[in-house]
């Protein structure tokens, strides 16, 4: 579960580059708005409760192959991999993913969705939009939706898209709130950060695959038996 917590705090690098102007076009002003802390945690309790809505279908759909040998351990190694395919080619994978008919369709009524909320403000609003953030497209979720899925079971899938929530939740609350000025070259520097933390925590799933609990590997070669001759 700690791997969920650094996976929301990587991937929080990911959402204040790419998608920092969306976050900061909602329809709330700190300054003038007395409700403005409410919103903006509304809006993040909707991001989250999607995530954790995932985990929890995803957890009930992998719990029949909670039987198969080591797939819990298959599915580390997995999101691992998608981690370090997100480094080399995170764009590519993404617009391939968009292009699928069914998936472009559901994106599309999405973008229709958040187009329409966001033109309007108050609380139920910003709950929506947040709802309906949590469910744009973005690889870092992919991610530790695959993670959620290798732990086999709804709830503990549920806490641990609750959890990679909750890593994103720091540094995006200080974006919005205005607690760090993310100019073009803080920005620059986040971009620079984000490949080297993938990269570090990839390999940390690749290896807890293949390693934890002698995983893959040793279902993969067999243990040697002793002999009496």
């Amino acid at each position: 579960m700690f791997a969920a917590f650094t996976l929301g705090l990587v991937g929080s690098l990911h959402c204040v580059v790419m998608c920092g102007p969306l976050l900061l076009a909602l329809p709330f002003g700190i300054s003038n708005d007395k409700n403005a802390l409410l919103k903006v945690f509304l809006y993040h309790i909707g991001r989250i409760g999607s995530y954790v809505a995932m985990g929890v279908v995803l957890g009930l759909g992998s719990r029949q192959l909670a039987a198969v040998p080591y797939i819990q351990q298959a599915l580390t190694l997995v999101a691992g991999i998608l981690l370090l395919a997100m480094v080399l080619y995170g764009n590519v994978l993404e617009n391939k993913l968009r292009q699928l008919p069914l998936f472009s369709q559901f994106v599309a009524r999405i973008n229709r969705a958040y187009a329409r909320l966001i033109k309007k403000s108050g609380n139920a609003t910003m709950l929506g939009l947040g709802t309906l953030n949590g469910l744009i497209p973005c690889g870092m979720v992919y991610a530790a939706a695959v993670g959620a899925m290798s732990t086999g079971d709804a709830a503990l899938a549920g806490g641990f898209m609750l959890l990679y929530g909750l890593g994103t939740l720091p540094l995006l609350m200080l974006l919005q709130w205005g607690g760090l000025p993310f100019g073009q070259k803080i920005r620059v520097q986040l971009r620079k950060l984000q490949p080297v933390f993938l990269v570090l925590l990839g390999l940390f799933f690749i290896y807890r695959g293949l390693f934890f609990n002698a995983g893959i590997l040793e279902y993969s070669v067999p243990p040697a038996q002793l002999e009496c001759h």
